[in-house]
């Protein structure tokens, strides 16, 4: 194995203790990481009020470059995460400022990024304390909505 892959391999697990170590901060019921890659990274599960649990995909992602409003990634990875019966999650782990961002993966959003066939960007939300809040009810509400479907 060389330096490089090492120390790409470092960045990606840190960037996945870090997602692991903010879903534990939410109390998840479980975060679940796969060995081997499966369509997303963490499988992610939450109490609900009604005694259940909703689950949610999360896709993370690893940079060590300021991370600005949006960030591109697959085509390919947000059609199989954007069309799947589980609410998916892109979270983006800055690991240089240890910061975390996240965007909901949306069908729509393919439609806005037709210039580029490879890639789509990803609108981002850097979470503060105020956005931990307000994706506390996201989640919830992403719950609901997949209930009701």
């Amino acid at each position: 194995m060389s330096a490089n892959n090492s120390q790409a391999q470092m960045v990606g697990r840190r960037a996945e203790l870090m997602a692991e170590l903010f879903f534990q901060s939410l109390d998840a019921a479980y975060v679940a990481r796969f060995e081997h890659a499966l369509a997303f990274d963490l499988l992610v599960g939450l109490s609900n009020p009604q005694g259940g649990i909703d689950n949610f995909a999360v896709e993370v992602k690893a940079t060590q470059q300021p991370v600005r409003s949006g960030f591109r990634i697959s085509r390919k990875i947000h059609e199989r995460l954007s069309h799947s019966n589980t609410p998916a999650m892109l979270l983006v782990a800055d690991v240089k400022q240890d910061r975390l961002y996240y965007g909901w993966l949306r069908p729509e959003q393919a439609a806005a990024s037709r210039s580029d066939r490879d890639t789509i960007v990803v609108p981002l939300t850097e979470i503060d304390e105020g956005a931990k809040a307000r994706l506390r009810e996201e989640l919830a509400a992403q719950g609901s909505e997949a209930m009701a479907a």
